[in-house]
């Protein structure tokens, strides 16, 4: 899988099983995927509180383990969630998102005098 397959199929998705792209305005792309980032946030949260003195007291280790699991898990399906409303929104504006992370990620790199910067669109 790479950008370019999941721009192809995520717009088709999307068009044909939900609603057409441009139906959507750029706050409804935004708040929905706001959205996904709260649901990731709050399976981080629990697993925070998972390690904490006082509530990791309530549960065995195998318990623990168990829920650890299940919310990493859960946590990152959120992540994914993440990135295809992403993939959307880039979309919406008509932009590919692998361009916009890679021109993000090696600015910060040049602000930081860094050496590690990903490739030109061409290498990916």
């Amino acid at each position: 899988m790479n950008f370019k397959e999941l721009r192809e199929k995520n717009k088709a998705r999307c068009n044909e099983y939900f609603h057409e792209l441009y139906q959507w305005d750029f706050s409804q792309w935004t708040n929905a995927m706001a959205g996904e980032v709260g649901e990731a946030c709050n399976f981080s949260k629990k697993l925070l509180r998972l390690n904490s003195t006082i509530y990791s007291q309530k549960f065995t280790d195998k318990e623990k383990k168990k829920k650890e699991k299940k919310w990493k898990s859960a946590l990152s399906k959120e992540l994914a969630d993440v990135v295809i409303y992403a993939d959307l929104i880039a979309s919406r504006l008509n932009l590919k998102l692998e361009d916009l992370i890679r021109d993000k990620f090696n600015q910060v790199s040049d602000e930081l005098d860094c050496p590690y910067k990903l490739g030109e669109e061409n290498d990916s």
